[in-house]
This record gives structure tokens, C-alpha cells and sequence, in this order.
């Protein structure tokens, strides 16, 4: 196994283990001091470990071809179409739908993931 893939799946399962952790302490309401420092630490640590990620990405795409490129944005449209389309149905059964820029991080994000994700594990960005 690849030292860097080694790497990524000993984060993405601290990660998960943290996310645990994190849904425990809101769950049960613990308002201690540690509760409080593990979650702001947990939450810079998401946020990081996504930018490293979407860095990752767009330097493994560089050596993607247009043709490539092409089919992971043909890809990304229309995941973020279909999911955008699904949360506003969901939305609109819960009540008044509303729109606004937030609305379509969840869409975005899962849409992202799903057709560049595999560049992070790979030497070679090909597809």
C-alpha cells in the first residue's frame, strides 16, 4: 500500500471517529470545557482536511486531458442537478422552500465528491 494512501485512510477513519465522538457530545448535551475544545478542534480539522483534499484534487486534475476533464464536469453537472432537484422536493414537502446560496452546499459537495473523488488515491490521474 501507497504511504499516501496509507495516510488518507488513517485520516478519513479519525475523521469518522471524531464525527462519533462529536454527534455523542451533542447528543448528550455535555457542556464541559473538553466538549467544547474538541469540538472547535474537530471542526478546523474538517475544514482543513477539505481544503487539503480539494487541493489535492485540483493538482491531480492538471494532468487530467480536456477530453477527461470534459467527462468529470459533464459528471459534476449532473450530480448537482439531481441532488439540487432532490433537496428542493424534500424541502418543499417540509414547507416553504427556501433558496438561498447556503441551499446548494450540500448538493455541491456531494456532487464534487462524487466525480472527483477518485483522483485523491491515485499516482496517475487517469480515467
Amino acid at each position: 500500500m501507497k504511504k499516501s494512501s496509507f495516510v488518507n485512510i488513517l485520516l478519513s477513519i479519525l475523521l469518522v471517529v471524531g464525527a462519533i465522538v462529536v454527534a455523542f457530545l451533542l447528543y448528550t448535551d455535555m457542556n464541559t470545557a473538553f466538549s467544547r475544545v474538541f469540538i472547535i478542534g474537530y471542526v478546523i480539522v474538517l475544514f482543513v482536511y477539505a481544503l487539503f483534499t480539494i487541493l489535492l484534487v485540483t493538482i491531480k486534475a492538471r494532468t487530467l486531458t480536456r477530453a477527461q476533464i470534459g467527462q468529470r464536469l459533464l459528471k459534476f453537472s449532473m450530480w448537482f442537478v439531481f441532488f439540487s432537484v432532490i433537496k428542493y422536493a424534500v424541502s418543499s414537502l417540509d414547507g416553504t422552500p427556501e433558496i438561498s446560496f447556503a441551499y446548494f452546499a450540500l448538493p455541491f459537495g456531494l456532487s464534487f465528491g462524487l466525480a472527483f473523488s477518485d483522483l485523491i488515491n491515485k499516482r496517475r490521474a487517469s480515467s
